[in-house]
């Protein structure tokens, strides 16, 4: 008999079950509904003196969202499987750190989530589980009670969901800032301190929902204030709220959960549809017809009619599933039962229109925000199908539908997707209609939007008189050629540069789109801007006798030392003015030359004069360590994204190296992430200052194929006709010679 006692009991602490605080009324000895997870009340019975137990336990992570698939924030804060379903059923209230199911916003790639937790202490019964069961059974007379708290663990508990502007590096910075807050309370530092810029950096930070189990904490707005709060909470143990409570069954009850395929295969259902619906009623309760300004009104009248009707469809969904749940876990159901019904035509049509409303109702509210961003900068929008232009029009037509007032008329054409290919191009031209409009108050500035029409744009365009054709490329050229030089910073992502180089007339018709593009990759000091420089000049002199005679061509500035056989002086050599050149800088030996990307477009005086631009980057391997190449390589494809497309990507190496730099093999995979593993059959291998390996890879070309065979990627090609090996000396001669270097005869024949 003592035996079977003692089975019994073992049986039913396995059967415990623990359930996150979500109702603070909970109490030792409190009745809990398993079937509905809800709290029922407390019995008047006198329990034992109970027991405590402290831990101060603190843990605190750092998580990052995802862009690729939808995180379930329930889930996150450790929420149990059955409870998560009870919630997204509303078979129980959303309280405390609960509330976050009701997070409104798309959790993105920018997104960031700090959970905080501190256990203070645990109280419960002594573990004479059968005497309370006992006491329970002759108290108990009508009730829907199916287990009992038997232990609460008080505590903290924060989750902080942070949404980050969608600019890399400022992304970067606040990461830092967040990883010192993460370490800080989690005790894995004793030490916090904030410099100025760590405080500036998170001052860019778009959102801050706080959810926690403490409500004093959900009514702070800054992460700076929360931050005290928590150190300052620690210390006060009156302020600790429940953390979970730990079930015991009741002995009459027959509480049955659902098993883990089955919860789980409807709790994804649920999920889905609830962070849709959520997510679409947050847009509609930002007054959308407000933000499209009259734009749009036939197709947000047909989008609200639906979000209506699938709201009133949803509603009649949960009732009906919490029924079928409830009726499972109380044993009056098969768990069957609810494959059928997730698997009915209906409900598999249901989620689909959702999923179409979901879309349409997004594009909607960014097309608001886009309108009412232009709006208030005294942009009008047009949608360009208004004016019937569609796939038949050609440019001259198009330009004639749109212009209406040639003396005043400024119109940016673009549509949704160059907007998001190309973010630092759109905003641009935006600040350059702005200036152009505080010169000129006449001026009527519009946004032509080509994003629902036939007619293909491929690239943004500022149209202006279709009377002068030669005014409008002048002004166009104008406006490309701004483009760059008006944001010489160190941060410059400018897709266009203009050199000293002798570009023809005809160079107003320049775009961003009709050159061979070509990008150059290289370790600091490998010779980028000086094979520019080389090349540039072979291609405008037919003969080295030639280009004795005249003035070398200079890309970009240069300075180099070289020494001179006769007398072994070395002599500082420098051409252009390197001192006002804002992309290079030649005060730091170590550091790369070429301080952000830059490109130079040269004329091939050919039949079809082809124009041919040479992207020149920053070196890789700069001595300021991996953090600067880091940043350099952020930079790097920044600014590529500015262009169509690359026609290829010229790295280039020196021969007979010992090994290749670390980073080499980082900066390659990010530019396959980009461009795509396509890219590799446009890669070009250049060997620099090779005269000395007889014009060979030397070393270097072992190195080069192990690292590119460990790739992922197969097939990179490292063969004879996508590997050219040079010396740029017959440059740094002609460059000596205008520094007034003499050079013997010796050392001219070997140029």
């Amino acid at each position: 008999m003592l035996s079977q006692s003692i089975q019994q009991t073992q049986d039913l602490l396995q059967l415990k079950i623990k359930r996150i605080a979500i109702d603070f009324d909970g109490r030792l000895g409190s009745l809990y509904d398993g079937c509905q997870d809800q709290l029922l009340g407390t019995l008047d019975i006198n329990f034992e003196q109970s027991s405590i137990q402290f831990y101060h336990k603190t843990r605190c992570i750092l998580e990052k969202g995802d862009k690729n698939h939808k995180r379930n924030l329930l889930e996150l804060i450790n929420i149990d499987e059955q409870l998560r379903l009870s919630l997204l059923l509303n078979l129980t209230s959303t309280n405390g750190i609960a509330e976050i199911i009701n997070y409104p916003y798309i959790i993105n790639e920018y997104t960031r989530i700090l959970h905080y937790s501190y256990i203070h202490r645990e109280e419960g019964f002594p573990d004479e589980i059968e005497k309370i069961r006992e006491r329970l059974e002759s108290c108990l007379t009508k009730t829907n009670a199916t287990h009992i708290i038997t232990s609460i663990c008080w505590g903290i508990d924060i989750v902080i969901i942070l949404q980050l502007p969608p600019e890399d590096n400022i992304v970067s910075m606040i990461d830092v800032i967040l990883e010192k807050y993460r370490a800080y309370l989690n005790d894995d530092c004793n030490d916090f301190k904030l410099t100025r810029d760590d405080v500036n950096s998170y001052k860019h930070i778009i959102n801050t929902t706080i959810y926690s189990n403490i409500p004093a904490i959900t009514e702070m707005t800054t992460l700076h204030n929360i931050f005290h709060s928590i150190c300052r909470l620690k210390t006060d143990d009156t302020q600790y709220q429940q953390l979970y409570y730990i079930l015991c069954p009741i002995s009459n009850s027959s509480y049955i959960h659902l098993d883990s395929i089955k919860n789980n295969h409807l709790e994804q259902y649920l999920y889905e549809l609830s962070t849709s619906m959520k997510i679409i009623e947050t847009c509609f309760n930002e007054d959308m017809p407000n933000l499209l300004c009259g734009h749009f009104k036939e197709r947000f009248s047909n989008v609200y009619k639906q979000w209506l009707d699938i709201k009133n469809e949803y509603v009649n969904l949960i009732e009906r599933l919490s029924k079928l749940v409830i009726e499972i876990r109380c044993g009056q159901n098969q768990t069957s039962i609810l494959d059928k019904f997730l698997n009915h035509k209906a409900q598999i049509i249901f989620k689909n229109n959702i999923s179409n409303l979901f879309q349409h109702v997004i594009d909607l509210n960014k097309k608001g925000h886009l309108i009412s961003d232009l709006s208030r900068l005294n942009i009008q929008y047009c949608n360009v199908i208004e004016r019937k232009v569609d796939k038949n029009d050609n440019e001259d037509t198009m330009k004639r539908k749109l212009i209406i007032d040639e003396n005043t008329d400024r119109i940016l054409c673009s549509n949704d997707l160059l907007n998001q290919n190309n973010p630092i191009q759109y905003k641009k031209l935006l600040n350059d209609l702005i200036n152009e409009l505080e010169n000129n108050v006449r001026l009527r500035l519009i946004y032509a939007d080509f994003s629902y029409c036939t007619y293909e744009l491929r690239d943004m365009i500022i149209l202006t008189s279709i009377k002068n054709d030669y005014k409008k490329n002048k002004s166009k050229y104008k406006e490309i050629s701004s483009f760059i030089d008006n944001n010489n910073n160190n941060n410059s992502t400018s897709p266009l540069t203009r050199t000293s180089l002798p570009i023809s007339s005809s160079s107003s018709k320049l775009s961003l789109t009709d050159s061979i593009n070509i990008l150059l990759l290289g370790e600091t000091g490998i010779g980028k801007s000086t094979f520019i420089n080389a090349l540039v000049n072979y291609l405008t002199y037919k003969t080295f006798d030639k280009a004795q005679t005249e003035k070398p061509i200079v890309a970009m500035p240069v300075s180099f030392r070289i020494t001179t056989e006769d007398d072994l002086q070395e002599h500082n050599v420098k051409f252009d003015d390197v001192n006002k050149s804002s992309s290079e800088n030649f005060q730091h030996p170590g550091h790369s030359v070429t301080q952000r990307c830059r490109s130079h477009i040269y004329r091939l005086h050919n039949s079809d004069e082809t124009r041919l631009r040479f992207i020149d980057t920053p070196g890789f391997g700069d001595t300021r360590g991996i953090e600067q190449d880091n940043l350099n390589m952020q930079h790097i494809i920044e600014y590529i994204k500015n262009f169509k497309y690359l026609n290829a990507i010229c790295i280039l190496l020196k021969p007979n190296e010992s090994r290749l730099n670390i980073f080499f093999r980082s900066c390659l995979t990010q530019l396959f992430n980009l461009l795509g593993s396509d890219a590799r059959n446009n890669i070009i291998f250049c060997f620099t200052n090779s005269r000395s390996t007889f014009y060979t890879p030397g070393n270097t070309a072992s190195l080069l194929q192990h690292m590119i065979s460990s790739f992922s990627i197969n097939d990179i090609p490292f063969q004879k006709k996508n590997t050219f090996c040079f010396d740029n000396e017959s440059f740094r001669y002609l460059v000596a010679l205008q520094n007034k270097i003499q050079f013997n005869h010796h050392e001219k024949t070997r140029i």
